[in-house]
């Protein structure tokens, strides 16, 4: 009879199986008792083989019978591919986790293939292991370089690229090789579903010579089950094997390892020793900071440096309006001031001031706004009058457009030519906004414009040129594990506090603090009470990231990492109840990232954002603390963030347009 293509695949033995089982039933047919379900052999023929590792039977000694299609149903043996009782797709297991026994209820484990049962899609063929797979794998690889058109093959090189310097993709498929439940000798490649926390731990628990990348087909392989390296391979330690060293990334002096070890008393030193530790870590000592405030402007202030628009010339003007759900009445100044993070400062405005406010509101709601189409209240607006018209003096500030990351524009603020003040160090931002902000502000010298961003809570970067010949090479990249791993039941304390002021203010005095603090949102607040200006006005300490390039020219500064960002904002990465293998960053305070996607970021400090963090700081004075994931600080302080999101991302584009299309530039 024929069967269906997938069937022979999927559900019956190989063709050689198949042709020894012949054999076998050939030899045997007349001694089979198939009511007793076994065979006894004929006199002077040698008994079936028990056990042989080459094609990986089952250790049984019961052998079983040969198929007889005489024979009746009820002596039929079990078959694990025909179980009534299967599920679908019993054996092929697409998920993060593979199933703790792929075998269906009802049968003896040592009388199933193991070896035989893959998952579907996951390319391995029965009873291949990893060595097997991975020489077809690069046949096959290697194949196909020899038939890919150009196009194929700089796309294939791009990923390949990208996978060496950044690992897997949003793109990427990831199997990973799983021991089998009960045949410890056989590996089977599972798939795992994309989640970025589960790709992150998988790489953190294994080094480079434990994960394959197949460009042709943008799938990555980890094997747990090789070695870290193979004999004679250069050392490389895992991100797990780094956090167990004991050298902190900080260099803090240790003490030498004592080997005379003292005398055991039965003295109970637990309770003293916590007392003195609580003592020394109050907040009372000291970890006691003193307060620092950020001096507000009003909101007409805001919007005539920040955005260049004059509210008190009062205008209106619906033809540059759009329509939509977002656009406001001309009485609903208030609305705009609250939505612009403003309301925490009380200022009394006039109702023609108000008007104007929201005439800019719904201006920069249109999407297609242009400079031509402006009104006069904007200063670079070619309808300005002449009092209010933006004037950049270059000759004292100059401004240079680079290359900085994926090819965006990197602004690099540095001395004119005219300038009497030359520095060692400039001022680099991706914003345009920030850019107009420097001239409007007539901040004159580095010092001046590094002082003026830190008291506006924008971030901002400090570079140093360097030929592209001199740049050091990137420090080692690695996922953060902020203050370390908890359990699922992890109930955080005053004690977790203390230990959360200690090893966050160790960070912000290190030299990595006055990166943390120029970075700006909820880290650069923290960091403002920690970090003096001094660190900042100082300059690049490691110069080992380049933000910016120009030619041969790079702009380099201080790379901030993750780990300290992450140590800041006190992030642990909590085990999840229902996997083991999964965690979810946890944060004392929005994590650097999340912070810019909720509804208090805005585009610089602001007084909305102050009281948030005022609120949580006397929470924590009074004894009250809430940790959140990710999911639950964007939900809880997402607020009007898309309409917000399209107002400053509208001035930000018109004042790049600006930039780029003036003759001042």
């Amino acid at each position: 009879q024929v069967a269906h293509p997938f069937m022979l695949e999927h559900y019956c033995p190989p063709a050689d199986w198949v042709e020894m089982a012949k054999k076998t039933e050939l030899e045997f047919s007349r001694v089979i008792l198939l009511s007793e379900k076994n065979y006894v052999p004929r006199e002077g023929a040698q008994p079936a083989p028990n056990y042989n590792k080459n094609y990986r039977t089952p250790q049984s000694s019961t052998p079983i019978a040969p198929w007889d299609p005489r024979r009746s149903p009820e002596h039929d043996l079990p078959n694990p591919h025909t179980s009534n009782t299967t599920p679908k797709n019993t054996y092929h297991s697409n998920s993060a986790a593979s199933p703790t026994n792929v075998v269906p209820s009802g049968l003896e484990n040592e009388n199933v293939e193991r070896a035989a049962i893959v998952n579907r899609g996951s390319g391995q063929k029965a009873y291949e292991t990893w060595e097997e797979f991975a020489e077809r794998m690069a046949a096959q690889a290697e194949l196909i370089k020899t038939k890919e058109s150009p196009r194929e093959k700089q796309s294939r090189e791009s990923r390949e690229q990208y996978a060496a310097k950044s690992g897997w993709s949003n793109k990427s498929k990831v199997f990973v090789w799983e021991q089998d439940q009960f045949d410890k000798a056989f590996y089977r490649r599972t798939a795992i579903a994309q989640n970025a926390e589960v790709y992150e731990d998988l790489w953190y628990q294994t080094t480079p010579y434990q994960r394959r990348y197949w460009g042709h087909l943008n799938q990555w392989d980890v094997c747990p089950h090789l070695p870290n390296q193979p004999p004679g391979a250069k050392p490389i330690l895992s991100e797990q094997e780094l956090d167990d060293l004991e050298d902190d990334i900080y260099h803090l002096p240790m003490q030498p390892i004592s080997t005379e070890f003292p005398k055991v008393t039965n003295e109970d030193v637990g309770p003293a020793m916590l007392q003195t530790v609580r003592a020394a870590f109050a907040r009372g000592a000291d970890l006691q900071i003193e307060e620092y405030h950020f001096p507000h402007a009003s909101i007409i202030q805001y919007l005539r440096f920040r955005h260049g628009f004059d509210a008190e010339i009062g205008t209106w003007n619906p033809r540059c309006h759009s329509e939509g759900s977002h656009i406001l009445n001309h009485d609903e100044g208030a609305v705009v001031v609250k939505k612009l993070l403003y309301e925490p400062i009380r200022t009394e405005l006039s109702i023609q001031t108000s008007t104007a406010i929201v005439d800019f509101w719904n201006t920069a709601l249109n999407l297609t706004p242009t400079l031509d189409s402006l009104p006069s209240a904007w200063d670079i607006s070619p309808a300005a009058p002449e009092d209010i018209r933006l004037v950049c003096n270059r000759n004292i500030v100059a401004c240079q457009r680079v290359f900085g990351k994926n090819n965006k524009d990197m602004f690099i603020l540095l001395p004119g030519i005219r300038s009497q003040h030359q520095s060692e160090w400039f001022v680099a931002t991706s914003d345009a906004t920030t850019v107009l902000l420097v001239y409007r502000s007539n901040w004159g010298t580095m010092i001046e414009i590094a002082r003026g961003l830190l008291e506006l809570g924008i971030p901002f970067r400090t570079v140093i040129e360097m030929s592209k010949s001199k740049v050091p090479s990137t420090p080692w990249s690695y996922n953060s594990a902020g203050l370390g791993y908890r359990p699922s039941d992890f109930h955080f304390t005053e004690d977790d506090y203390l230990q959360y002021i200690y090893t966050r203010n160790q960070v912000l005095k290190s030299s990595y603090g006055r990166a943390v603090r120029m970075a700006g949102g909820i880290t650069g607040r923290i960091a403002a009470e920690i970090v003096p200006e001094a660190e900042v006005l100082g300059g690049p300490v490691y110069c080992n990231e380049v933000i910016g390039k120009l030619g041969d020219v790079c702009y380099v500064d201080d790379k901030l990492d993750d780990e300290s960002l992450d140590m800041v904002c006190g992030t642990y990465r909590i085990t999840l109840k229902n996997a083991e293998n999964s965690h979810s960053k946890t944060s004392l305070w929005p994590r650097y990232n999340q912070w810019f996607s909720t509804g208090l970021a805005g585009d610089q400090w602001s007084p909305r954002a102050e009281e948030f963090y005022q609120q949580r700081v006397r929470d924590f004075e009074n004894g009250t603390f809430v940790l959140h994931n990710s999911k639950e600080w964007k939900i809880k302080y997402r607020f009007d963030v898309k309409p917000l999101s399209g107002v400053l991302a509208s001035s930000q584009a018109l004042a790049s347009n600006f930039i780029r299309n003036s003759s001042l530039f």
